[in-house]
């Protein structure tokens, strides 16, 4: 099979033969010339013997380069069982108890179906807890609509997308997701509904935090229908005082 890996060896090549052509070259010399330069023709030779096992060398990597990088990564690599029993081995997913977990099971496919339900948080840091609402953990209250503009939660789309590393992974099987672009939230004075990391730069979106703006945007709308249905039993009961007909005849 054709190696993936490409190798000029134009320039070894060609020096090979500039060293072949000396020689040749030097044999056709009369013999009291050649003689005389001897030890020289021994040198070349012995040059170009070795340029021609270094070519060959070379040439025979580059046709197996794929077949030992295969071998070093079967050498070097765990089976699938050799994996699955040093993650029970090290543990890993599983957070410690000073860290919020339970120090004895992960989350990933734990099914819970009785019990009282919380939901959980997740710090940078990767320390687990749960989000307090109440008004007694709070203070600064005031409201959130001097300070976001919700009317701008309008100019964002949602949208489909794939993310990058599931696409150069598994290409179309990689799995396409419904949501927004933290970038467009950002420029549209949303921050409050942005994740960013500890320099400050955008990682991402606040989704539970967005879905109490998109809450707030559900009741700005209800406002507005009631008032216009305000307006028209308004309009309506006017009508009625100044005894407008609107019968057909």
């Amino acid at each position: 099979m054709p190696s993936k890996f490409k190798f000029s060896l134009g320039s070894a090549d060609a020096t090979a033969r500039q060293f072949a052509d000396i020689k040749r070259q030097l044999q056709e010399l009369p013999p009291s010339i050649v003689n005389s330069v001897k030890p020289m023709v021994d040198q070349i030779t012995q040059m170009l013997d070795q340029i021609t096992q270094m070519v060959e060398e070379v040439q025979t990597l580059t046709n197996n380069l794929d077949q030992r990088v295969q071998e070093s990564i079967t050498r070097n690599s765990y089976t699938r069982a050799e994996i699955d029993a040093k993650t029970q081995e090290w543990n890993w997913g599983v957070l410690t108890p000073n860290r919020g977990g339970t120090g004895t099971g992960n989350a990933y496919n734990n099914l819970f179906t009785s019990g009282q339900w919380r939901a959980a948080w997740v710090l940078s840091d990767g320390t687990m807890g749960t989000a307090q609402s109440i008004r007694a953990v709070k203070t600064d209250i005031v409201d959130a609509d001097d300070y976001i503009p919700v009317d701008a939660l309008r100019k964002v789309k949602w949208c489909i997308y794939r993310m990058k590393d599931d696409k150069n992974l598994n290409l179309d099987d990689s799995q396409p997701m419904v949501g927004m672009i933290a970038d467009n939230l950002d420029e549209n004075g949303l921050g409050f509904f942005c994740e960013y990391d500890a320099d400050g730069s955008l990682v991402g979106i606040n989704y539970p935090m967005l879905g109490v703006a998109a809450l707030r945007l559900a009741q700005q709308v209800a406002d507005e229908l009631d008032a216009l249905k305000a307006k028209v039993e308004t309009l309506s009961n006017g009508k009625d005082k100044i005894g407008v007909d609107d019968s057909e005849e």
